[in-house]
């Protein structure tokens, strides 16, 4: 499960851009909340979180187990 990213995956990359152009100020992985949010708006009291196929298990074809635990 190490290889399981955690910080800087596709997705936060990808948000962060989208976020940071449309003008928006934030924070990255606030460890300081419940459930360290991927992102932080203060401005608006906003969190957003980026969990993906592999953590919420939603039958999605995108998911596949492990083969271990590498």
């Amino acid at each position: 499960m190490r290889a399981i990213g955690t910080r800087d995956t596709a997705i936060e990359k990808r948000l962060a851009g989208l976020l940071a152009r449309a003008g928006f100020s934030f924070t990255v992985q606030d460890a300081a909340l419940p459930g360290r949010p991927d992102f932080v708006v203060a401005e608006y009291q906003c969190v957003i979180f980026t969990h993906g196929c592999f953590w919420h298990h939603h039958n999605c074809y995108l998911f596949k187990v492990p083969r271990d635990a590498n």
